[in-house]
């Protein structure tokens, strides 16, 4: 039997040939031409949980001295379940902690690429902190369009072995005036922090370099309807302003955003009859669902309230250039 049929078998992630071959005598831990196991090829949990109930050493290692572990590590694909396939071969035996050739242990490689994901994984399953990452942080790019201005990153720091959210971290490429929009996942550190009131903004110019700016922020409000949990919101009708307030500056570059609840925004006066009109007309909705939050709004005018719907950061530079960004909370149910 040649000794590349289980790797191939692996790559297709086809387990009943799998299973064929191992039954048939094949070696869980033959080597291909680059050092490379059956096993250091998986790509899901049940093909390393087929493999190492097969025999497969889920200790070894390739050519670079890394294990799977290792390689999910330096692995940036988002489309594999690697928290899954990371689990699984920590059970099955792999070292979480070891290191390859050239020094670096898994938790680090995946801190200097940015993945908080599998960084946070690696602590839970026993990671230790390597004393080069204490007191440094980790920035996890967030999706931009393309001529935007600015890179935006998530930026996250250890707590002892606790890796926690600090700030957002703003670096800008252009000093030309214009906004970005940025939207926001409901849940995610940066709409919780930016709830609570503890969302710090870093600011760099192209020259890596703190960026003098001040910075102000102002929150815009629609008119939402609830029902108990469910909600709609009418982006298009009216909207409130707050005034712009400047935010508290923490240390050169660093500013304190202030928090929502701290910056509402007023909302125009407007009848029970100019709102269902605008509901009824306006709302993103089929017919048989704008009925329906129509019954709801005449039933209980109180479900109707405005809602912080974005919150505005105006960075002014020092040469006198704006630069805008527009958080967008999440929205509608």
């Amino acid at each position: 039997m040649r000794a590349d049929a289980l790797h191939a078998a692996v790559v297709r992630g086809d387990r009943a040939l799998v299973r064929q071959l191992l039954q048939a005598g094949a070696d869980p831990n033959a080597q291909d031409a680059r050092a490379n196991t059956p096993l250091m090829l998986a790509t899901d949990a049940p093909m390393v949980e087929l493999l190492v109930a097969g025999g497969a050493n889920a200790r070894a290692e390739d050519t670079q001295g890394r294990t799977l572990v290792g390689r999910i590590a330096a692995t940036a694909s988002r489309e594999e379940p690697r928290v899954q396939l990371l689990r699984a071969v920590v059970r099955a035996g792999a070292d979480v902690d070891r290191a390859n050739r050239a020094g670096e242990t898994p938790l680090e490689v995946a801190a200097r690429r940015g993945d908080i994901e599998l960084v946070r994984e690696m602590l839970w399953l026993g990671a230790r902190v390597p004393r080069a990452l204490e007191g440094t942080s980790i920035r996890a790019a967030l999706p931009m369009p393309s001529g935007a201005g600015v890179r935006l990153a998530e930026e996250w720091g250890w707590h002892g072995r606790e890796l926690v959210f600090r700030r957002l971290h703003v670096r800008l490429t252009t000093s030309a005036a214009e906004a970005v929009s940025v939207p926001l996942e409901l849940g995610s550190p940066l709409d919780e922090a930016l709830n609570d009131g503890a969302l710090e903004l870093a600011l760099d110019g192209p020259d890596d370099q703190p960026a003098p700016a001040e910075v102000a922020q102002q929150t815009e409000s629609v008119m939402r309807v609830s029902d108990e949990g469910p909600h709609v919101e009418l982006t298009d009708w009216k909207t409130g302003r707050s005034a712009w307030t400047v935010a508290p500056a923490l240390a050169p570059g660093r500013w304190q955003l202030i928090g929502m609840d701290a910056l509402p925004a007023p909302f125009p006066a407007f009848t029970p009859g100019e709102l269902e009109a605008a509901f009824e007309r306006g709302a993103p909705l089929s017919m048989e669902d704008r009925s329906r939050w129509l019954a709801v709004l005449r039933r209980s005018p109180e479900a109707a309230s405005p809602v912080i719907h974005r919150m505005r950061i105006r960075l002014r530079l020092a040469s006198g250039a704006v630069k805008m960004l527009e958080l967008q909370l999440p929205t509608g149910c």
